[in-house]
């Protein structure tokens, strides 16, 4: 027992070591398909971009498999270079259509490494989760013609994974707003499938979600008001588009008149300087200061 414990303690030691002393090439490995990446944003031409989508392939396999044989192939730097690699191939889906099978299978094994490595209930895993119901959530390819047993089971697929991320951002401190937009993404579907009283449901729920991350927070109304701005007005709207749909026009007239007056609203308290830091009017989702902007000088509701 105590010779296969030294062994077996030997052999940690080499893989730390082999870890460590990879750790800078790695790094700037990373750091070169990032800047490869912002390079590819950049360029309109169709021939290089594809030339570059290759180069940062190519580099992120090579990263990818270094990182197996320094850190092992359960470790979470490995599920997050797969999750490098499913962003390349679906940037490149309207060219490949097959790329969304392959970013599909990148983003389950990441999902994998970070349920074995993190928990079921990290809030990596979780945002693995949300990565997974967004690609089943997506629109077909262009120029594939649809299929709709199949988007139905995508569709099925997007809210189990929808839901699952649900229960981990619930238990996640601050995690209410993430809560309240995955359940806007859920009623979206259900208003695509023309079930308007259950979207109505869920809508609602993320209305309560976004109403409990103000309680949470402790800060004034005004900072968690400019911080929700962008997916508040977006429950509004699609709670209007379900009550048109039910004919019930004058709770559509209520919900699109608060998604106009929180717009109004946002963009006094811009206008008037209340919200000078850049970092309160962020919204719960990617959106940034300038996409909050440009939102609030748009009143069109």
């Amino acid at each position: 027992d105590l010779d296969n414990y030294i062994k077996e303690n030997n052999q940690l030691l080499n893989r730390l070591v082999k870890a460590q002393d990879s750790f800078e090439n790695r790094k700037k490995t990373i750091e070169d398909i990032l800047l490869l990446h912002q390079e590819i944003a950049n360029t309109a031409d169709t021939r290089q971009r594809k030339k570059l989508y290759a180069k940062a392939e190519s580099m992120a396999k090579s990263a990818l498999a270094t990182e197996q044989a320094t850190l092992g192939k359960n470790h979470p730097q490995v599920a997050d270079t797969l999750q490098l690699l499913s962003a390349l191939a679906l940037e490149q889906q309207n060219e490949k259509p097959e790329n969304r099978a392959e970013a599909l299978q990148y983003l389950l094994r990441a999902l994998e490494l970070h349920t074995i490595g993190l928990g079921p209930k990290h809030p990596r895993t979780g945002q693995d989760l949300l990565r997974l119901a967004r690609l089943y959530q997506q629109t077909p390819v262009l120029g594939v013609a649809p299929d709709v047993s199949a988007n139905r089971n995508d569709e099925d697929r997007a809210i189990e994974y929808f839901e699952q991320a649900i229960e981990v951002f619930r238990a996640v401190k601050g995690g209410h707003k993430v809560v309240g937009s995955i359940q806007n993404d859920l009623a979206v579907i259900q208003v695509g499938r023309r079930d308007y009283t259950k979207a109505l449901e869920l809508l609602n729920e993320s209305m309560s979600s976004y109403k409990s991350q103000d309680e949470d927070s402790g800060d004034d109304v005004g900072t968690t008001f400019a911080e929700m701005c962008i997916d508040v007005v977006q429950v509004w709207r699609n709670m209007g588009e379900c009550h048109m749909n039910l004919k019930d026009y004058a709770h559509a007239i209520e919900c699109f008149t608060a998604a106009l007056d929180v717009q109004r609203e946002a963009r006094r308290r811009h206008d008037s300087g209340s919200c000078s830091d850049s970092s309160d009017l962020e919204s719960a989702g990617e959106e940034k200061f300038s996409f909050l902007v440009h939102l609030i000088q748009m009143i069109s509701d």
